[in-house]
């Protein structure tokens, strides 16, 4: 099939330029260039100062690169193993898990995109982003949800899966909109907005993903067969955020920074507990799926 032939390209010349701007991200890993700076709203900041991440803040440069690593580690051979699955057979169980890992690719492009400071990889950027938009879009044109749902009839909608959606979805608020309100209530920027105008992961999260996750529960209660076609994409990708929460974390504590122990109970401690229960959930749903019927 000629789209899946392009859904392949599509998807390896984004890896091969995520790997450029994952490669240099890492080698930004430097403790020894840091330098102060007085940031638009007056306030005295401590910037990174060395690599791709030069122009970044002190504070945010860690978890880039701890980014950087999971996508690497997890993200990227995730990816690499559904593209040879999807290759070597079409069906329709390893087209979902090919979109789902895309779907992960996506939201991390978008986070290098429009969340990282103007660097020499802005084009690779720009490219890895329409890249995966695109290999995305292309993975819904090629499912078939009348043939995904029937074929997961091991994989019922309990209230555990209920309960967990709900949770994840109410957790993405918990985690940012007491910063957004606390901010608004005193009139000043987010505490640690620093050298940025917005905070592109409150923006993603409580716009996007939450919002995923509630339509998602939704079409399963109405047994509609997209809420199976969907529900993989939010447990695979929050399964990588949880791993990818742990390693921004240890790339922020290698570079001395103290995290609150408040901020670790309300975000990091949260999205490794999801994460773990999603990885569950992700093997419960791929092992209940049956191989289905092959693309055209």
């Amino acid at each position: 099939m000629k789209s899946k032939k392009i859904l392949v390209h599509l998807l390896i010349a984004a890896i091969v330029l995520n790997l450029v701007g994952i490669v240099a991200g890492l080698a930004s890993f430097n403790l020894n260039h840091s330098f102060d700076f007085v940031n638009q709203y007056g306030e005295t900041i401590k910037m990174w100062g060395y690599g791709l991440y030069k122009s970044d803040s002190y504070f945010k440069a860690p978890i880039f690169i701890g980014s950087d690593f999971t996508m690497l580690i997890v993200a990227i051979p995730l990816l690499l193993l559904s593209i040879y699955r999807f290759r070597r057979q079409g069906s329709q169980k390893n087209l979902v898990l090919l979109m789902a890992a895309t779907a992960t690719l996506l939201y991390y492009n978008f986070s290098q995109a429009f969340g990282v400071t103007y660097n020499q990889l802005h084009l690779f950027y720009i490219a890895t982003l329409s890249l995966t938009f695109y290999s995305l879009i292309l993975c819904f044109t090629l499912i078939e949800p009348e043939k995904v749902a029937p074929s997961l009839s091991e994989f019922p909608l309990t209230k555990t899966l209920k309960c967990f959606l709900v949770i994840a979805g109410l957790s993405l608020f918990i985690a940012w909109l007491p910063d957004i309100v606390a901010s608004l209530v005193s009139g000043k920027p987010l505490s640690m907005l620093q050298v940025y105008t917005t905070e592109l992961t409150y923006v993603l999260d409580m716009g996007i993903v939450s919002p995923f996750i509630f339509i998602t529960l939704f079409l399963l209660v109405r047994s509609n067969s997209w809420g199976y076609v969907l529900l993989p994409v939010l447990l695979v990708l929050c399964s990588i955020v949880g791993i990818m929460v742990i390693f921004q974390s240890i790339f922020q504590v290698s570079a001395g920074i103290s995290v609150p122990i408040p901020a670790l109970l309300t975000k990091v401690l949260i999205f490794v507990l999801l994460s773990g229960v999603s990885f569950k959930l992700s093997r419960s749903y791929f092992r209940g799926f049956n191989e289905g019927t092959l693309l055209d």
